[in-house]
């Protein structure tokens, strides 16, 4: 397991035998062993196992649990790192991994497969909210009235910020760490799009839940 997941033995033994496991690490494990990120993170009480096909994806062990927990779904996981540079669109982690996670667990955060995805947080913008190497799942279904976290391609770059309305028809985005200035765009030139939109103002989605890196 060690080898298949890149990890050494002596870490691996450590994770093991109690040891806090970091959040790069569980990627990798929970890709290896077919399991849920949840459950590494002790969120679910069972470890799932993953068909080769799409069809139904069963638990080893179905007592007492809905229909959703017994579905695994693969979500794409991006690094924001790779999208650190202003019109870096282009090398950016466009083509990604996958990571598995319990249909059950997003139908509990009101959430599809279809429309979401990983993201590791790069940088300390967001602190004391967000924190460098933590791992948050998006929504990116639009709606209308947008609040909370969010994240955005500005020009190229991902980012993760407040949406606030200012006068005058712009939008200002926030950052939580007071040490980086906030942002106003005009309301018109932020639209809803995907991460390989090159449009120079895009609304990817909404933050709806955070894996906290140790």
């Amino acid at each position: 397991m060690a080898t298949m997941a890149d990890i050494p033995v002596s870490t691996m033994s450590g994770y093991i035998y109690g040891r806090e496991m970091k959040l790069s690490a569980a990627v990798k494990i929970a890709r290896v062993c077919s399991v849920s990120l949840e459950w590494l993170a002790g969120i679910t009480d069972h470890p799932p196992s993953i068909t080769s096909n799409s069809q139904s994806r069963e638990h080893l062990s179905n007592e007492g649990r809905s229909a959703e927990d017994k579905v695994i779904k693969l979500l794409p996981f991006f690094d924001a790192a790779s999208f650190l540079n202003s019109g870096d669109l282009e090398t950016g982690n466009t083509e990604t991994e996958q990571v598995p996670i319990t249909e059950g667990f997003l139908v509990r955060l009101n959430a599809k497969a279809e429309t979401s995805f990983f993201l590791k947080i790069s940088g300390d913008s967001m602190e004391p909210t967000l924190r460098d190497g933590d791992l948050i799942l998006v929504e990116t279904k639009p709606i209308e009235a947008v609040s909370g976290l969010t994240v955005l391609m500005i020009d190229g770059r991902m980012i993760v910020r407040r949406i606030a309305l200012a006068l005058g028809g712009q939008v200002t985005l926030i950052a939580d760490n007071k040490f980086y200035p906030s942002q106003d765009i005009n309301r018109d030139q932020l639209i809803w799009g995907s991460i390989s939109s090159k449009h120079p103002a895009v609304l990817i989605g909404r933050v709806i839940y955070r894996f906290q890196a140790i």
